[in-house]
């Protein structure tokens, strides 16, 4: 999911920056470990890959379907960037794109989903790669991202859509327990 930091630079300056971040991540981790740059191109790493939400999931219709079953609709984007050189791979051409369509193949396919939604099915179809560009990365904040949008490093995004299908009484309840201290991130 994307984050947006904001730093004061200078006396009335703030710079605006935004990372993708794991869900899993905490707020304590993501600022005071600097786990927002997990998700960055970095030429430490062999490659990255997240998935994000192109559009919120939409209720197919109003209507119930077999067995007290309600679908929901929604596109997202697994976008993927590589280091070629630590990879190991030279002289081959198209290794993002032949990359992107093997892991579309491979996600393709129904999956039963986990609590809080273990009566919950999600069916997931590969849409297409989109074009080469570096627009992909325009929701973010990278430094030096050219850089690293050029050999030996490459990079793709495929979009796939996602039907949700989930029983009326899908999500497990949740628990309410005493509050949890609030952190300041000032």
């Amino acid at each position: 999911m994307p984050v947006t930091r904001f730093d004061e630079v200078n006396e009335g300056m703030v710079l605006r920056q935004t990372f993708p971040i794991s869900p899993q991540v905490t707020g304590l981790q993501c600022w005071e470990q600097g786990r927002y740059h997990d998700l960055v191109p970095n030429d430490q790493y062999k490659s990255i890959f997240y998935f994000e939400e192109l559009d919120g999931m939409q209720t197919n219709s109003r209507r119930k379907v077999k067995d007290h079953m309600v679908e929901h609709r929604g596109r997202v984007r697994l976008v993927g960037w590589l280091n070629l050189q630590k990879l190991g791979i030279e002289n081959e051409y198209n290794v993002a794109e032949r990359i992107a369509f093997q892991l579309a193949g491979d996600i393709e396919g129904t999956y039963q989903l986990s609590a809080p939604l273990s009566k919950a099915m999600a069916t997931i179809t590969p849409i297409g790669i989109q074009p080469k560009s570096a627009n992909i990365f325009d929701r973010y904040t990278y430094d030096n991202e050219s850089g690293f949008l050029l050999y030996p490093f490459d990079f793709f995004a495929f979009d796939f859509e996602v039907l949700l299908s989930l029983k009326l009484d899908c999500i497990d309840e949740i628990t309410i327990s005493s509050p949890i201290a609030c952190i300041d991130l000032s």
